[in-house]
Parts: structure tokens; C-alpha cells; sequence
């Protein structure tokens, strides 16, 4: 089995670098697959994480 966990986080600033909104959305999802792997046990795991500075000065 593959759990999939999707950890998103929204940052909005103004136009002089305060942060004014923090959105944080978690998604987990479980896939019923079987998987072979190098991993012990034969398990595996994936953590994802996505990381987004909305208006931020590039």
C-alpha cells in the first residue's frame, strides 16, 4: 500500500513584506497497490510537500 501525503502552504504579503494570509491544505490519499521495493519490510511512503510565496518580489 502507498500512502501520499500533499502538505500545501499559501503565503501572501504586502507590498512591503508583511505577511498578511497563511493557507495551509493537506491532502492524503492511500493507494492499495502492492509495491516491491529496496525498502524494509517492503513498504513504501512518499511525503510531498509544496511550498508557495504568492506575491512575493522576485
Amino acid at each position: 500500500m502507498i500512502k501520499t501525503t500533499i502538505t500545501e502552504t499559501t503565503k501572501k504579503y504586502d507590498k512591503e513584506g508583511h505577511l498578511i494570509e497563511e493557507t495551509t491544505r493537506t491532502e492524503t490519499t492511500e493507494d492499495n497497490t502492492i509495491t516491491f521495493s529496496s525498502y524494509p519490510y517492503g513498504t513504501t511512503q512518499k511525503d510531498w510537500t509544496l511550498t508557495t510565496n504568492v506575491g512575493e518580489s522576485l
